[in-house]
């Protein structure tokens, strides 16, 4: 074989190659998207989960409701949590992958003009910096920024996550009590919690990613802050959708919060724990929220 055959081979091997690490790195971008105002979002693909907890009959988990997941029964779990049921998710989304921060939250303020939320308890509960989790945020509150970013960039589609969207990503494929497993002892890693936020007096939002992040690259799923979703309060599972999406009937003045809060105990770190709020001017320093972008 002659010396411009060989050089011909390597030339179309190394551009095969150049071509194969492009097509690689494009893959690698288009599961992370950057908005204008820097908030980054994860792309979660569509599949099926179980949703909720196998809940204990009695005290001394003799007895507990079917487990269709096969996971071992939750000691914390609660009875709102039941009955676990498959979830089929048919379309991708993505998720932030952090929570809204200070600094995002007050780009809303500044081009709606909403000086209305810079009362001084709001302005004191996010004073730890613009990459903190921003609080006092109510679902109205949240539903406003919603609509700010749709409106300042026409062509996407900015929402709160459904209740099952929220415990599909938090759950990251695992099906065990917390997303990395069922020891309790790691939480430190992945979580602002009160073991080591409030018991060390440091009662407030923490910058966002400074925890690991779990299997899907998404960050503080579990303490922080409480996250609104979309969906209507139940007081259980019995009927909800299967599809994944947000539960729009029930108990429509009270929404459903995700995730626990620096101020919480580690059941509340557990992808099932689930709690309810009024939707009104209801802010407290324990609630945030995430958005998802279709």
């Amino acid at each position: 074989m002659n010396k411009r055959v060989v050089y011909g081979l390597i030339a179309a091997a190394l551009l095969l190659a150049a071509v194969m690490l492009l097509q690689h790195v494009h893959e690698a971008q288009s599961q992370i998207f950057t908005n204008t105002i820097g908030m980054k979002f994860v792309r979660v693909h569509a599949g099926s989960f179980f949703m909720g907890s196998c809940e204990p009959a009695d005290e001394n988990m003799s007895k507990a409701s079917p487990c269709p997941s096969g996971a071992s029964v939750e000691p914390y779990a609660s009875y709102n949590e039941v009955p676990q049921h498959q979830v089929s998710i048919s379309n991708p989304f993505y998720m932030g992958m952090f929570e809204v921060t200070v600094g995002q939250f007050k780009q809303f303020i500044a081009d709606e003009g909403r000086d209305d939320l810079l009362s001084d308890e709001f302005l004191h509960a996010n004073s730890h910096g613009n990459r903190a989790a921003v609080s006092k945020v109510s679902w109205r509150d949240a539903q406003d920024f919603v609509q700010w970013l749709n409106q300042k960039e026409p062509g996407h589609h900015y929402r709160l996550p459904s209740e099952a969207e929220w415990e599909y990503a938090a759950r990251a494929g695992s099906d065990s009590m917390y997303p990395w497993g069922d020891d309790e002892n790691q939480i430190d890693a992945y979580a602002w919690y009160w073991n080591n936020a409030t018991h060390v007096d440091e009662s407030f939002t923490h910058h966002v990613g400074e925890k690991k992040p779990n299997a899907w690259g998404l960050y503080d799923m579990q303490g922080n802050v409480w996250e609104w979703n979309q969906d209507c309060w139940h007081d259980d599972y019995q009927n909800a959708p299967a599809n994944g999406e947000a539960w729009l009937t029930g108990q429509c003045a009270y929404r459903v919060i995700r995730g626990g809060s620096w101020d919480d105990d580690s059941d509340y770190m557990r992808p099932a724990a689930r709690n309810w709020i009024p939707i009104g001017s209801h802010r407290l320093v324990l609630f945030g929220f995430r958005v998802v972008l279709d």
